[in-house]
């Protein structure tokens, strides 16, 4: 069972119409993530940071509908990073460029709110 739901719906709990959110780790389950993208919600995965490992993976990577090249180019000043249960919130992203807002954790999941210096 994959419990990408679940951090999605926590993050919507916080979020903002248009607030993205982008996947840090590329174990994350890429493909269930991807199911819930939305207009007002979008996940993308960020090519820098995956590996494609998976052929279930191939369709993101190849029709880049929910797929940025590196994370520089989401078009955000306030999103989130959804990265694996046991990363540090402080160590997913330079602390120099980015300030933490929120932080979910979940059993499976850590989500941070980030906003661009």
């Amino acid at each position: 069972k994959g419990y990408s739901k679940e951090i999605v719906m926590d993050i919507r709990a916080f979020s903002e119409d248009g607030e993205p959110a982008v996947l840090k780790d590329g174990g994350l389950q890429e493909y269930d993530f991807s199911f819930y993208s939305t207009e007002k919600n979008p996940i993308y995965i960020v090519d820098e940071w995956t590996d494609y490992p998976w052929g279930s993976t191939y369709p993101l990577r190849d029709y880049r509908a929910t797929t940025i090249e590196k994370l520089s180019d989401l078009k955000a000043d306030k999103f989130w990073v959804i990265a694996s249960k046991d990363a540090k919130a402080s160590e997913v992203l330079d602390p120099e460029k980015y300030d933490i807002l929120t932080t979910i954790r979940n059993d499976h999941h850590l989500a941070i709110e980030y906003k661009v210096k």
